[in-house]
């Protein structure tokens, strides 16, 4: 049944103001975050740090027990891999965390720009790094406010909500204003 509500309707508003100051208050929070890390990246990296957040929200929903810190134990592993092969060598560094080490490749595929088609040419190696700095940096301070463990997972579900996971053409705003 619906009800045909003109727009300044008191009843309209009150049954959704709660649910909107709350997603409001979110998305800012979000953005605070997230912005800090991420104003430094050029565009091509930003457009793969969303990627790399679809990736992220994708694992998360296959990894019912991911949290933050192993995927914090992952992204350290691949940035000291992606490190070293800037560098000159080719040497990959392994997760403290079983666990987190089979994180590893999926998080390599998704910094590579190629989640799903390997036509796609590869991310070089330096925007990888900025963008892993740019994820762990993020991480870190959302860690460092000691709240839920998947704190940073389900934000990552919120500022990628509706975002393919193969689309990485489209910049989300939030990460862009």
């Amino acid at each position: 049944m619906e009800i045909a509500c003109p727009n300044g309707c008191v009843y309209l508003e009150g049954a959704h103001a709660a649910g909107w100051e709350r997603r409001t208050t979110e998305l800012d929070r979000d953005s605070r975050r997230v912005l800090p890390h991420v104003q430094a990246l050029n565009e091509s990296q930003r457009e793969l740090f969303l990627a790399v957040l679809v990736g992220i929200r994708e694992m998360g929903r296959q990894h019912r027990d991911l949290d933050d810190r192993r995927l914090s134990d992952a992204l350290g592993a691949l940035r000291k891999t992606v490190e070293t092969r800037v560098r000159g060598v080719i040497y990959e560094h392994r997760a403290e965390d079983a666990r987190a080490q089979a994180l590893v490749a999926d998080l390599a595929d998704w910094l590579k720009g190629r989640p799903a088609s390997d036509r796609a040419p590869a991310a070089p190696d330096t925007d990888q790094l900025a963008v892993i700095k740019a994820l762990e940096a993020t991480l870190a301070s959302v860690i460092a406010e000691r709240s839920d463990p998947r704190s940073f997972l389900d934000m990552v579900a919120r500022v990628t909500a509706g975002a393919e996971p193969t689309a990485q053409s489209e910049p989300s705003p939030l990460l862009l204003t």
